[in-house]
């Protein structure tokens, strides 16, 4: 399992009331097994991807993502929410492949980060549900009901001169230069449109 470009990761869970005792992550999902690589032995593993909960202590969580590029990995997180034991809730990771990954929860908007834009490259381990790959010590505490995977839709942006506005100087040089600025630039990512 890995996507090629925009996915949305959603997992429904409940958590145990014995689960706070631990203060390790709970993965979610691990396709990564690294979710920072470090050293030069651990390289190959700045590939896949992984979905985790990092407990913060009295039901408070923040969610947690690892990206891995092939060269690099990333980290975003989320704000801190509260999440009671024996409640369902769906947990939605959103990885929009054009440098923003959404968390949600119960379908509403936790927070969001930025990361780099661009898909994640295919991983080097098979993935795991419920605990970190190859290892019992990430176990998620309590009922993984569901986890599915979907493909999101993919908008590259797209940059246009707009005629209305433009300006044309001809200045005769052999090797002129062109420079752009973009100022308050923001990419929108409306997830009703990435379904």
């Amino acid at each position: 399992l890995s996507p090629a470009n925009a996915f949305d990761l959603t997992a429904k869970v409940v958590l145990d009331a014995n689960f706070q005792r631990s203060r390790n992550w709970a993965m979610i999902c691990d396709a990564k097994y690294f979710t920072m690589p470090r050293s030069e032995a651990q390289k190959r593993y700045h590939k896949g991807f992984a979905f985790f909960l990092m407990p913060q202590g009295n039901n408070v969580y923040r969610l947690g993502a690892a990206f891995g590029y092939g060269d690099k990995s990333v980290q975003p997180v989320s704000r801190n929410v509260t999440l009671t034991p024996g409640v369902e809730y769906t947990l939605t990771l959103r990885f929009s492949a054009a440098g923003k990954v959404a968390f949600l929860v119960n379908g509403k908007l936790l927070s969001s980060a930025d990361v780099q834009p661009g898909s994640i490259a295919a991983p080097e381990v098979n993935i795991t549900f419920g605990d970190r790959v190859g290892a019992t010590y990430f176990p998620l505490g309590g009922i993984l009901k569901s986890v599915e995977l979907r493909s999101a839709k993919f908008t590259p942006q797209d940059f246009s001169a707009d005629s209305s506005k433009r300006l044309v100087f001809e200045r005769g040089e052999k090797k002129s230069l062109v420079w752009v600025d973009f100022l308050n630039f923001i990419i929108a990512y409306n997830a009703d449109e990435h379904r």
